[in-house]
């Protein structure tokens, strides 16, 4: 796996437990996509930034944490679950998901997440 791309992943990540705009901003590419997992998306640095200030007046992560990971070399794409937690507009939220994430020029390009619930139940 590319070392520069993991590290990446990690800056973006703890960018966002440590409340760090600028760490976040400074992963990302000037054309960055973002789609979240429950819908809202996101194009470019501006709108990026406007999503991190209205997010981080109203909410906190209290830990967002990387349980598996894979990385495809023919399309340069990085594939992670993870476990996340916040406190968002006063009401505590968790639950489970998976990002998917390209890159360009040594920055994330993308970033496509896909959630489930924290909570697995096994009924038979």
């Amino acid at each position: 796996m590319n070392a520069t791309y993991k590290q990446l992943v990690e800056a973006y990540f703890t960018g966002w437990i440590s409340q760090n705009k600028q760490q976040i901003l400074d992963t990302l590419s000037e054309g960055i996509y973002i789609e979240e997992c429950y819908g809202p998306c996101y194009s470019a640095k501006k709108q990026i930034t406007t999503w991190l200030d209205n997010w981080f007046e109203q909410g906190e992560v209290l830990s967002w944490n990387i349980t598996e990971e894979w990385f495809d070399q023919k399309k340069d794409s990085y594939m992670c679950k993870w476990q996340f937690e916040c406190l968002y507009k006063e009401e505590k939220g968790r639950f489970d998901g998976m990002s998917i994430i390209t890159f360009t020029n040594d920055q994330i390009k993308t970033i496509e997440e896909f959630q489930t619930t924290a909570k697995h139940e096994y009924p038979y």
